[in-house]
């Protein structure tokens, strides 16, 4: 499941309305269940009955600043199977991919899902002023010296005044994960963070 963290003033209830009416129409389907803490989307490309196929979730909770996001597929090898077994059977009779086409279309489209998910909540939560990185209630930096908690970004401790640029808190630019200055990875998603200088 690819997870990411956007910060800002977001209600998983207004993200998963927001889904459901852009994802609830045309070639797809989506439908919104609470689960605890939680709301849970699941959207999909429609089949010849108008059910969901090649569907994925897209877990939504609160964190104390924001909202953590998780958008998982749940067909996607079914998708690739058919397209497998499409093309095998154009190897032995190329007419075979005419009257297969629509069931193409719609796994091809199904790969692409998750991307135009992504996009959705990402321009969602640029409409409200959110997004990914830090945030300042997420974590304090404490001075090396004093152990006196500060906002992160304060230049020098409270307490002391001593330095603390190079004591800030990391932020992946990929998922929105906080890392600790000296983290070389993001424990989330992998990506190569760059040290603070």
């Amino acid at each position: 499941m690819d997870q990411r963290t956007y910060h800002g003033d977001l209600n998983p209830n207004e993200l998963a309305n927001a889904l459901v009416a852009q994802f609830n129409q045309g070639s797809t389907i989506a439908q919104r269940f609470v689960q605890g803490e939680r709301v849970v989307v699941q959207i999909g490309s429609r089949d010849r009955r108008g059910g969901a196929e090649n569907a994925l979730a897209v877990s939504i909770s609160r964190t104390p600043d924001g909202i953590n996001v998780g958008v998982g597929q749940q067909r996607q090898l079914d998708a690739a199977t058919d397209l497998a077994q499409a093309g095998l059977g154009a190897l032995l009779n190329p007419f075979s991919l005419i009257s297969n086409l629509n069931e193409i279309v719609r796994d091809v489209s199904s790969f692409s899902l998750p991307e135009q998910v992504w996009k959705a909540i990402e321009a969602y939560c640029a409409s409200v002023g959110a997004g990914l990185g830090g945030s300042l209630q997420q974590v304090v930096t404490a001075c090396p010296y004093c152990q006196v908690a500060n906002p992160p970004g304060a230049p020098t401790c409270s307490g002391c005044g001593a330095p603390l640029g190079k004591l800030q808190p990391i932020h992946c630019h990929v998922c929105g994960w906080t890392a600790p200055y000296d983290a070389k990875t993001c424990k989330r998603c992998g990506t190569k963070l760059s040290p603070n200088r």
